[in-house]
């Protein structure tokens, strides 16, 4: 982070949804469009998927994913190309990528192998308005009202201690860290289920749209 490059971006949008990159490739979604880059946003793409405000894209084993509204999307290609893989019945809110599993949090969790084809119900008593996931360390992590957490797909789920609303979690060395959502904490912990307050308070002006971004 000593140094900074600005790339460009397509000047036909409003609002910047989601960026996921690999070695070889960006994309961008916007509240319009969906545009790919690859020599590194020297030139864009526009791809013929939409964007959408609430839209995430994701990278996984070379494949990317994005979602809108219900509906969850594949590409091999950043979507030049793509096959629509899951109607989620309901409005997809986050997903995920963890130990060779897709999951997309909707009303219920859906899960998949990373080649997705068949999709199964995530067995959880997960409830609540707006969720978000993320993943650290192998482990996942359900942010909505109060964080759990599972370190078997979405099999079972558990509260950390204590009880805590994160906002956002990074593994380094063997430990995790997290911010609280209303707070601004940080607190860590090496095993996943006992958290402690990092005494040095974090900087000031963070809010529930900040990120923690992970070690170098």
């Amino acid at each position: 982070g000593d140094s900074w490059q600005v790339i460009n971006t397509p000047a036909s949008f409003s609002w910047l949804s989601s960026i996921a990159a690999d070695n070889n490739r960006l994309v961008l979604a916007s509240d319009v469009n969906v545009y790919t880059s690859s020599n590194n946003g020297v030139t864009w793409t526009t791809t013929p998927l939409p964007g959408g405000f609430s839209m995430k894209t994701l990278v996984s084993n070379g494949a990317w994913y994005a979602w809108l509204a219900q509906k969850l999307y594949a590409s091999p290609d950043g979507f030049l190309t793509y096959t629509e893989i899951l109607d989620a019945g309901s409005y997809i809110q986050d997903m995920a990528s963890v130990n060779g599993f897709l999951l997309a949090s909707a009303n219920i969790l859906n899960r998949s192998l990373q080649s997705p084809i068949d999709w199964q119900w995530v067995p959880t008593d997960l409830t609540g308005g707006y969720a978000e996931m993320e993943t650290a360390g192998n482990a996942l992590f359900f942010h909505s009202g109060i964080t759990v957490f599972s370190v078997d797909e979405g099999d079972t789920w558990q509260l950390p201690n204590p009880a805590q609303q994160f906002s956002d979690v990074i593994f380094h060395n063997n430990t995790w860290y997290a911010r609280t959502y209303y707070t601004n904490e940080a607190w860590q912990s090496g095993n996943l289920t006992d958290w402690t307050l990092i005494p040095t308070p974090l900087p000031a002006g963070l809010d529930s749209l900040s990120r923690i971004w992970d070690y170098l």
